[in-house]
């Protein structure tokens, strides 16, 4: 096995150094699930958000994207962020398997 394996867990602290949306959404995590936990509760007690043009936001369809725009989180970027981060993962169990992983 290599000493030189890139795809090793990173120090302590930086969990996704080369993923920025990733480390975004992890710093915010505690903080999005409490806002969430929120919106949540105002919607089962019929409190109704609104933007300026009056169009409403359901809870089922809007606050995780609104969530994710407050804290800067560009949806599309994580989600090529987590494509990446699984394909680094299967060439990893590859290499380790000798490349018999189905």
């Amino acid at each position: 096995m290599s000493t030189n394996n890139t795809t090793s867990p990173t120090p302590q602290g930086e969990q996704y150094p080369e993923y920025p949306e990733s480390k975004k959404l992890s710093a915010a995590s505690e903080y999005i699930l409490e806002i969430l936990n929120f919106l949540e509760w105002a919607e089962e007690h019929n409190i109704i958000l609104s933007n300026r043009d009056r169009s409403y936001f359901s809870y089922e369809n809007a606050t995780e994207d609104l969530v994710r725009a407050y804290y800067g989180i560009d949806k599309t970027l994580l989600e090529m962020e987590r494509r990446h981060m699984t394909a680094r993962l299967n060439d990893t169990l590859t290499s380790i398997d000798g490349g018999d992983a189905a």
